[in-house]
């Protein structure tokens, strides 16, 4: 590690035991200032959460490369702090030293999820925030068409949870109001200005270019018919591309069954040109999902999610891609990563997790993702057990596939995985 980002490091670390001290400090002053005679009342839970997690594995590779020991360091804080009842800020961040080193980013990566302040009005129902801002929108697990805000926001791929990647990616620059009426209804307008004009390499940036390369604008109306029905319909413009819009919404079928689906079109090159460099020909598109989540005895729960994305490789390009070999396939794919854009036109994912459900303290979570076109998969399962302040997690992944397929061409084959959490 550099030692500029051993200082990193040790900044962090200073700061999350600090963020610890003062909330220790905060409900030590609340229990000495118990009036006398009442019995002792349990402390508020902090706002802050911060965590430091260590990964050690192997991955198994492909073409002749053998196994590859690979190891992680990450420090992780968030957490909002009212200033009074109308004022608020929001701090996310995270440092995550990688071995190997991402391909595309150098160094210790940095990310700087959140930084805003933010302010309602007395009654609650008007507010604005300005600042580095998460916005996400969709119910669906793997894949969100109407998330129009996903693009290159994750800087470090640490797991292939979809949920995991949605939750550590950057926000975005931007002003946004939001007001809400009575029933469930809301609108909200998100004004990004344009700070940089691509993303950065390095890690220690806060990479304004991936989130803010060129101006945007993302409306959303929100509205909760009834307590089994909720929807949105949004409109995104972004500066040089036509303005796209979505429909998202999810509604309960049964005390078991919940039902979910996105929609979104606009106007767009073809994912494979923008990788590859080809015509920069924009077409009209739709991407979309349609899935469904059981939830069993011993919270058990298992989401099936249908995934279309019109601006993926048609059949013809893609063996195309593949006869031309991995490099050509492989340049492809990592770009589609990188937007959070599914590379095939077809896909399904299924989701299942249990919470404690087996044993006690024991969650299990695992996923399955196939190429309809070419049926190579991507198979993840972590095990995790919650104490205290700790957590121990084994996680497995495989990628299998003929060798000019999605999963099949991947360098790496499988990796095993133990991650031990500590919370602050």
């Amino acid at each position: 590690m550099r030692a500029s980002h051993r200082w990193t490091f040790v900044a962090i670390t200073v700061g999350l035991m600090a963020c610890q001290g003062l909330a220790r400090a905060a409900a030590e002053d609340d229990a000495l200032s118990l009036p006398a005679g009442n019995e002792p009342t349990a402390a508020a839970p902090s706002p802050w959460r911060a965590f430091g997690e260590l990964a050690l594995g192997q991955t198994q590779q492909r073409y002749g490369l053998g196994n590859q020991s690979n190891h992680r360091l990450s420090l992780d804080l968030r957490g909002q702090h009212k200033l009074d009842k109308q004022w608020r800020t929001t701090l996310s961040a995270r440092l995550d030293a990688l071995h190997p080193d991402d391909a595309a980013i150098s160094g210790t990566v940095f990310s700087l999820r959140e930084a805003s302040v933010g302010w309602q009005d007395a009654a609650g129902d008007f507010s604005v925030d300005a600042g580095r801002i998460n916005v996400r929108y969709g119910p669906a697990y793997g894949y969100n068409p109407t998330d129009f805000l996903r693009r290159q926001t994750v800087r470090a791929f640490t797991s292939a949870d979809p949920i995991a990647q949605r939750e550590n990616r950057l926000g975005t620059a931007m002003i946004r109001a939001q007001k809400v009426w009575s029933g469930g209804t809301s609108l909200s307008l998100g004004l990004a200005p344009r700070l940089a004009h691509a993303p950065s390499t390095d890690g220690s940036s806060t990479d304004w270019g991936a989130t803010n390369s060129s101006r945007q604008a993302l409306l959303a109306l929100s509205a909760q018919p009834s307590d089994k029905l909720s929807g949105q319909a949004l409109v995104y413009a972004r500066e040089g591309q036509s303005p796209q819009i979505g429909l998202n919404g999810s509604g309960v079928l049964s005390d078991s069954t919940v039902v979910f689906g996105e929609w979104s079109r606009g106007r767009e090159v073809p994912l494979f040109n923008q990788a590859l460099g080809g015509a920069a020909v924009a077409s009209s598109g739709n991407r979309a999902v349609a899935g469904f989540t059981w939830s069993g005895g011993q919270n058990l729960a298992i989401t099936l999610e249908a995934e279309y994305n019109g601006f993926g490789a048609p059949t013809a390009q893609w063996d195309q891609a593949a006869a031309a070999g991995p490099a050509v396939l492989g340049s492809y794919l990592a770009y589609a990563q990188r937007q959070q854009d599914n590379a095939a036109r077809q896909s399904v994912m299924l989701y299942a997790s249990q919470r404690g459900g087996i044993w006690k303290g024991v969650d299990l979570t695992g996923l399955i993702r196939v190429n309809t076109h070419d049926h190579s998969r991507l198979m993840w399962l972590e095990v995790r057990h919650h104490w205290q302040q700790f957590d121990l997690a084994l996680q497995w992944q495989q990628a299998t596939g003929s060798s000019l397929s999605e999963y099949g061409v991947m360098p790496a084959r499988s990796y095993l995985q133990v991650a031990g959490t500590w919370f602050f």
